[in-house]
């Protein structure tokens, strides 16, 4: 199970605050009292991630290619290499795009997928206006 916490403090106790509503419905089902193994990591930027996806409909209203932008986050996904390898039963090698999503992707592991983002829009899409975003 993972969820989004914030380190608060509460009568002079360090304490774990769910981010969000999503997290809230997790942290719930947690039982007090009860010892948990916590794998604790940053987490990622808001503002980063919303300027992230300021690029990406940036990229999705100056092309053509795509139908919708789920499809052309898949494309970003596996042109700035963040993807799983998968070999098939058949012994076909596929690649699968991952999660970006905040639970699944440290600020580091997004700051480089961005930074590829930007070269992307510009190398592939001529958005030269995607200096911006840097």
């Amino acid at each position: 199970m993972k969820f989004v916490g914030q380190i608060n403090h509460l009568s002079n106790q360090k304490c774990i605050t769910p981010a969000s509503e999503h997290d809230a419905a997790i942290f719930d089902k947690l039982k007090t009292g009860s010892f948990y193994k916590v794998d604790a990591r940053k987490a990622r930027n808001p503002d980063h991630h919303r300027k992230a996806f300021a690029l990406i409909n940036m990229i999705y209203e100056n092309q053509e290619k795509y139908l919708t932008l789920e499809d052309m986050l898949v494309e970003l996904k596996l042109k700035t290499g963040w993807y799983m390898e998968h070999i098939r039963s058949n012994g076909e090698l596929i690649y699968v795009p991952k999660s970006i999503s905040f639970a699944d992707m440290n600020q580091t592991d997004f700051e480089t997928f961005y930074e590829r983002i930007v070269v992307i829009a510009i190398r592939e899409y001529g958005l030269e206006d995607a200096m911006e975003f840097v």
